[in-house]
């Protein structure tokens, strides 16, 4: 009878370290597949956060150019009458493009030229001033400027564009058209946008690890006072 009794005493007590031992076993079996699979989710998190900055990235910088456009037709709408109307549109696009240079490849650029409703490239329009913006500030402080296409002579102006003013019309009547009519002026602005990770996301911009942002702008040229215009034959 006592030995049955001790019997049971000892398989009693065995239960407790065998469950212990089950649970550790478990636990241990609970850690490793944590580890799978934080192994496996990892990559895409990583891709997926830098995919999320990229992507910001370059909707802040083309959001930027857009506002660089729309500030350069505001400036050359209210110059008709200037013979330097583009390089003065040119340089308020150059101070509103508040873009690191360190973001993109080479130098941006600034085209100014009469609308053509069929033509999609400004930058081949006879009357386009075509302009490259070069940085003269520190890379935390940008400040663009209008140079000559070889990159030299910042903020130095020739004495006309390429758009006559005697071709352009702003209000004043004509023989054909009494009332006056009015041309409209494009901005267009370009950059090369430098990816941070190209070799995750290149594939969603053409393959082109530098991909081209561009943005143009039309605006109506302002009307002159009519004693300014010249008189109708």
């Amino acid at each position: 009878m006592w030995k049955k009794f001790g019997e049971r005493r000892s398989q009693v007590a065995a239960r407790p370290h065998a469950s212990r031992a089950f649970r550790r076993a478990r636990r241990g079996d609970e850690r490793g597949a944590a580890m799978v699979e934080f192994a496996i989710v990892l990559p895409l998190l990583v891709m997926l956060t830098f995919g999320i900055i990229e992507f910001a990235v370059a909707f802040n910088s083309d959001s930027t150019v857009a506002a660089s456009t729309r500030a350069g037709g505001r400036t050359a709408a209210i110059l008709s009458t200037d013979p330097q109307m583009a390089f003065f549109a040119g340089q308020a696009a150059a101070t509103a493009l508040n873009i690191n240079p360190n973001s993109i490849v080479g130098n941006a650029v600034v085209c100014v030229a009469e609308y053509e409703s069929n033509n999609p490239n400004p930058c081949t329009e006879p009357t386009s001033t075509k302009m490259t913006l070069v940085h003269t500030g520190s890379p935390g402080a940008p400040v663009w400027q209008v140079a000559d296409m070889n990159g030299a002579n910042p903020g130095l102006f020739p004495a006309t564009d390429n758009w006559p003013v005697s071709q352009r019309n702003y209000g004043c009547p004509t023989a054909s058209q009494p009332n006056g009519s009015f041309d409209r002026v494009i901005v267009h602005v370009q950059i090369k946008h430098k990816l941070l990770v190209p070799g995750l996301f290149s594939q969603f911009f053409g393959n082109n690890i530098a991909p081209t942002l561009s943005s143009s702008s039309v605006f109506q040229l302002e009307p002159v006072p009519s004693t300014t215009c010249p008189l109708v034959p």
